[in-house]
């Protein structure tokens, strides 16, 4: 019993989930952007994965370290939760409509040695980092260029080893392996960790529940820095079961059904005022859909009439 403890304590993990899938088809496509028109498969995924994680140890980034993103949906989020994983780090997804005041209190209470963030929000950023009592080791910006608060990502990751990082502990299913934050519209945003194991049993559930295989192309069309943009059949989950996901950085219904005749998606996952605007588009413009399994609601249920 205390074998079999053990194992699974170490083995159980989500990146161990993640690594198989690298194993066993490193040429399955993993993650298509369309607006880089980016695809990259299993091995290129997990090398990018490599080059940001080998880049952050040699940094002195150590196991528990949180790494906090600030981003839209791109290939970059991506980069950085999967790295986290391997690190035995955290990643810490904050909301791009928080104030400067709240991400500034986000960053005094998670303390992240790296914090990462899109050009677009670099007025809100740079006011948060005047504001915080905290300031992270490296911050990195995504779609810019480097100024005197932070380096361009491109030039933080140039040179990064995509061999596989030297790890130095055991992985442990019980470590936080997630922190998201709450709104704050009832006070200050909250902290909410997820541990590797809630993270393997929400891919679990999912794959269950929709079901969902490594056959399957998903696209959810909210943002990732919630609970139900990264589990319901988003990166989390995607990944853990060695499907594909395809990304968008902001919902539009034209692209959304666009992408899903193109790319062949089998699951839409959005909020019903999505999949409302989903079913007026089909109807003026109808596409060719017959990939799709499912359309997935969160956050509230559908009005009878649009069922």
């Amino acid at each position: 019993m205390n074998d079999f403890k053990k194992i699974f304590e170490s083995h159980y993990t989500w990146i161990e989930g993640f690594m198989r899938n690298v194993r066993r088809y490193p040429e399955k496509t993993a993650l298509i952007d369309p607006l880089r028109k980016l695809t990259q498969n299993y091995k290129l995924l997990n090398a990018e994965v490599n080059r940001l994680s080998n880049t952050l140890m040699a940094n002195d980034f150590q196991p528990h370290d949180i790494v906090m993103v600030l981003l839209k949906n791109c290939p970059e989020f991506v980069y950085a939760y999967i790295a986290a994983h391997k690190m035995h780090g955290v990643c810490c997804p904050v909301s791009f409509r928080l104030s400067a005041g709240e991400l500034a209190w986000a960053m005094t209470d998670a303390k992240p040695r790296v914090f990462i963030y899109d050009v677009r929000f670099d007025e809100t950023v740079k006011e948060a980092l005047r504001l915080s009592s905290y300031q992270p080791e490296h911050v990195i910006v995504v779609g810019g260029k480097e100024n005197a608060d932070a380096v361009t990502y491109p030039e933080f990751v140039a040179g990064g080893s995509e061999e596989e990082p030297a790890f130095v502990c055991d992985y442990y299913t019980y470590d936080e392996t997630l922190r998201l934050y709450t709104s704050g519209t009832t006070g200050r945003p909250k902290a909410v960790p997820l541990l590797s194991i809630n993270e393997v049993l929400s891919a679990h559930d999912v794959m269950m529940e929709l079901p969902m295989n490594d056959e399957d192309i998903t696209m959810n069309t909210t943002p990732w820095f919630h609970r139900g943009g990264i589990h319901s059949a988003g990166p989390a989950v995607v990944f853990y079961a060695g499907a594909s996901l395809v990304i968008m950085d902001k919902f539009n219904a034209i692209d959304t059904l666009d992408y899903a005749e193109k790319y062949h998606i089998t699951y839409v996952i959005g909020v019903p005022t999505v999949l409302d605007a989903l079913a007026d588009e089909q109807e003026k413009h109808p596409r060719k859909l017959t990939s799709i399994r499912g359309c997935i609601a969160m956050g509230s249920p559908l009005e009878r009439e649009a069922c």
